[in-house]
């Protein structure tokens, strides 16, 4: 029995809940012999359900290149310079389709997606720490019109500028994005 938990346990990827649901099942087993069959069955599930959790939770990933990394930090950089794909992949020597399937794969945004979403942030610390109205924060941060910020801000959000800005509980930007990173629809 125990040879068999040994090779079972090393043929699994190291995440340590599936690891301890499954020596849970094997201490039950050993602890009561007439441990029924639909109990071992549901460990079995949990086991199996916590092995796909942790792959879709990014446990079990590749390291994320390091192209992927500097094409990040670029458009961190320039932030509010005019995106342009085809530029983003020149910078890091890719070829604009590779860079877009890359960078979808590891940061789970395309990369103007990704743009957009760090710009409805900018605009949202503006929103906190600013004076400036809506439509002034909208083109300083480069969106098209107000309306487009809105929309960008209703889609992470699920907020209004207007709402946004009247919510005291919401000054604390980091403490907002924190709360809003559940929230937060992927496209």
């Amino acid at each position: 029995m125990s040879n068999d938990f040994n090779r079972i346990l090393y043929s699994i990827p190291n995440d340590e809940n599936v690891k301890n649901i499954i020596q849970l099942g094997v201490n039950e087993a050993k602890q009561n012999d007439s441990c029924s069959v639909q109990k071992k069955d549901s460990l079995g599930q949990l086991a199996f359900d916590a092995h796909l959790y942790s792959i879709n939770k990014g446990i079990n990933k590749i390291p994320v290149p390091e192209k992927v990394h500097l094409a990040k930090r670029y458009i961190e950089r320039t932030l509010l310079d005019d995106c342009n794909l085809e530029r983003f992949a020149k910078t890091i020597s890719w070829h604009p389709s590779y860079l877009l399937t890359k960078f979808k794969q590891f940061v789970g945004y395309t990369p103007l997606q990704y743009l957009w979403l760090l710009r409805a942030e900018k605009g949202l610390y503006l929103l906190n720490y600013t004076v400036l109205s809506v439509s002034e924060i909208a083109y300083e941060c480069k969106f098209h019109n107000p309306e487009h910020f809105t929309n960008h801000l209703v889609r992470h959000y699920r907020c209004t500028p207007t709402e946004l800005r009247a919510d005291w509980e919401y000054r604390d930007v980091k403490k907002y994005l924190k709360k809003l990173d559940k929230a937060r629809i992927y496209y």
